[in-house]
């Protein structure tokens, strides 16, 4: 009988990596992933981790007999989102099934239904507040914004007004600057609003360039926009290898694949190993745009996921090189 289920368990697995080249894959584990079933979510690769779900290869009290001690005091120790968000393995992370269900179809939406087909243009509304107009200086924004301003809602009443989508004409407003380090790549993607782009600002403690002066002097609110279609940005592998940022996003409703480098500084934290009691956590420091052993090793999976979702990809360039220190070198940085 073990025989039986072993031989059954190595089919299944031929199967699902075999179907990872073939057509597009993707898991979300709700509760607990043991033993081939944590063999095929990671076979399959698109992964989204419900929280308090774990994906294990043997139980914690398996483990604990084997050594022979009390070493693990539960399943999350060894494969929890702590853990798998952490090494790569989940690619999201959802707070509860609905959510898990919701990012798995908005993750669909970048897909063709059949393959060799046209990807499907999906336009996303861009919400207006009043109060929260488009920065004067794109002169496509400026009617809708007149507009507006005869149906401005009473003072106790919320009225939102939308665009049926985002102009793929319009001009990119957030521009990234040497004078300010510490902005966060994904701005230049998804833009930011002006008065939260204001604050970033004023905390660090930078003087603002030309351009932020001129988002300074607008009388309102307003979106700086991205790269990329408003609120179409769905980063992937977040929590794991930050050096790198890779996502997908809408360009002009066309779905594409992103990645980047981590401008600022970042920092790797290694747990220590709860069955060595010699081993201690470790806090490495990684500098910004260079490649490291994980962040390399990030980029390329990205790739090859985006290769076989047969999505545009557009690799914002923006390294030093690689870090080719020892120990960079032993676990092998390519």
């Amino acid at each position: 009988m073990s025989a039986e289920n072993l031989r059954g368990s190595a089919m299944i697995a031929g199967e699902t990596s075999a179907a990872y080249d073939d057509i597009f894959t993707i898991t979300i584990v709700t509760n607990r992933a043991i033993g081939i079933g944590a063999y095929l979510t990671r076979l399959g690769q698109r992964v989204i981790q419900v929280n308090n779900s774990h994906i294990i290869l043997t139980g914690a009290m398996a483990l604990n007999k084997l050594l022979g001690r009390e070493v693990y005091s539960s399943n999350s120790q060894l494969g929890g989102v702590q853990v798998m968000a952490t090494n790569g393995v989940s690619h999201l992370v959802a707070s509860d099934e609905l959510s898990a269900l919701q990012l798995a179809i908005e993750w669909l939406s970048y897909i063709p239904q059949r393959p060799n087909e046209t990807f499907s243009v999906l336009y996303k509304p861009v919400q207006i507040e009043p109060g929260h107009n488009f920065n004067r200086n794109n002169l496509a924004k400026i009617e809708i914004s007149s507009q507006l301003k005869v149906h401005q809602p009473k003072v106790n009443k919320r009225t939102d007004f939308y665009l049926p989508f985002d102009p793929i004409d319009r001009i990119v407003e957030y521009i990234p600057s040497r004078d300010r380090p510490n902005d966060d790549p994904r701005w230049m993607f998804t833009g930011i609003m002006s008065s939260h782009f204001e604050a970033f600002c004023k905390s660090s403690s930078k003087q603002s360039s030309s351009s932020d002066q001129q988002f300074e002097n607008a009388n309102t609110d307003h979106w700086i926009s991205g790269f990329f279609d408003w609120g179409t940005w769905q980063e992937t592998l977040s929590s794991w290898a930050a050096g790198v940022v890779t996502g997908r996003a809408r360009l002009g409703g066309i779905p594409c694949g992103v990645i980047t480098a981590e401008t600022r500084s970042v920092v790797c934290r290694v747990p220590a190993d709860p069955a060595n009691l010699s081993s201690e956590a470790q806090i490495v420091n990684q500098a910004g745009q260079v490649w490291y052993p994980d962040s390399a090793y990030k980029t390329a999976q990205a790739i090859a996921d985006l290769s076989r979702e047969h999505l545009p990809l557009f690799i914002f360039a923006n390294w030093r090189g690689f870090s080719g220190g020892m120990k960079d070198m032993y676990d092998q940085v390519s």
